[in-house]
């Protein structure tokens, strides 16, 4: 195939010398991937692509970005991950149609007010910030916001202005509290937040009703945020690595449940009412002080995985055993 009529490239480290060589005869690329080739310079070429859309460059060793990105006028995903740069280059600010901007792993010191101008920014993925960027909170396209190893002890109240956000991930982040104020983004369906040090969520969570995964693994709750009880569209509730020593009643009213994950807490009892929960999937409880398990277990005719290992019971009863759909029993 003609250079010219290529229009997604992957280059590998044995390519990349004939592909910078040869960097002028790409002019139709809309996808280019440079991922992990440890390359010093940006090859400036890339700048003359002028219907490029994703571009990755992420795991080389770029300081810099030319001034010369800002023909790239096209491009809509942006991966800088693993680079040794300390801020985000002031020329990406200028790429207005930019979708999704991704720095993993590298140390920013600041965000700039001029991240604001990324006013179609849907998507954005930052590590090892020294704050919450309060800056961000200005992306009002922003529907996917990841965080990653920040140093966040109490999340802003005003992060209710990302009103159209649909999936916060805060991951690793020293996060203490939430404010009451997320009740108001009202468009969340994916909350995540991975080893924090959570002990409760405010009651204004129950405001969340479009919300579909919520994912606490690693954080401090002692008790089963009952408040959650009333998101009906609740798809994944995964609080493995707590402390909760109770499963409220009220869990069976999570109707569309497929996936629960209590895994390494201090559980005693499971009760019976989990047997209402007739979409459930899997249903993970290793690691807990669990003597036995309820009958109810085996209405559960969707089951595919239950995980009971590492707790203290003794007999399983038989309605479990003959679950239809089981293809996992671990005890």
């Amino acid at each position: 195939m003609n250079e010219k009529d290529i229009q997604r490239l992957t280059v590998s480290k044995d390519e990349v010398e004939e592909f910078i060589a040869n960097i002028h005869k790409y002019k139709n690329l809309v996808e280019l991937s440079l991922y992990n080739l440890r390359l010093t310079e940006f090859p400036k070429g890339i700048c003359e692509m002028s219907n490029l859309k994703i571009l990755d460059i992420s795991c080389n060793k770029f300081t810099e970005l030319p001034q010369e990105m800002r023909k790239l006028s096209k491009l809509e995903k942006l991966d800088l991950s693993v680079n040794p740069l300390k801020k985000i280059p002031s020329v990406v600010y200028e790429l207005i149609n930019l979708k999704e901007l991704v720095f993993w792993d590298s140390y920013l010191n600041e965000i700039p007010k001029d991240i604001n101008k990324l006013c179609n920014l849907e998507t954005l993925m930052l590590s090892r910030c020294k704050e919450f960027p309060k800056e961000i909170l200005q992306l009002s396209s922003l529907k996917t916001l990841i965080l990653t190893d920040t140093n966040i002890y109490e999340v802003p109240k005003e992060i209710e202005k990302l009103t159209d956000l649909q999936d916060l991930q805060l991951l690793s982040c020293g996060i203490v509290k939430l404010p009451v104020e997320i009740g108001n983004m009202i468009n969340l369906e994916r909350l995540i937040l991975w080893e924090n040090c959570i002990a409760d969520l405010p009651k204004e969570i129950d405001k969340l009703l479009n919300l579909q995964k919520i994912n606490l693994f690693g954080n401090e709750l002692k008790e089963f945020p009952k408040q959650i009880l009333k998101l009906n569209k609740l798809v994944e509730i995964n609080f493995t690595s707590n402390m909760i020593k109770e499963l409220p009643k009220g869990i069976g009213e999570l109707c569309d449940l497929e996936n629960l994950e209590l895994s390494y807490n201090k559980l005693t009892e499971i009760p019976s009412e989990i047997g209402k929960l007739n979409k459930l999937e899997v249903l993970v409880l290793d690691g807990n002080q669990l003597t036995d398990i309820p009958t109810e277990l085996g209405k559960l005719k969707n089951l595919l995985i239950l995980d009971l290992r590492d707790n203290k019971i003794k007999d399983l009863p038989e309605e479990i055993r003959q679950l239809p759909n089981l293809d996992e029993l671990n005890i």
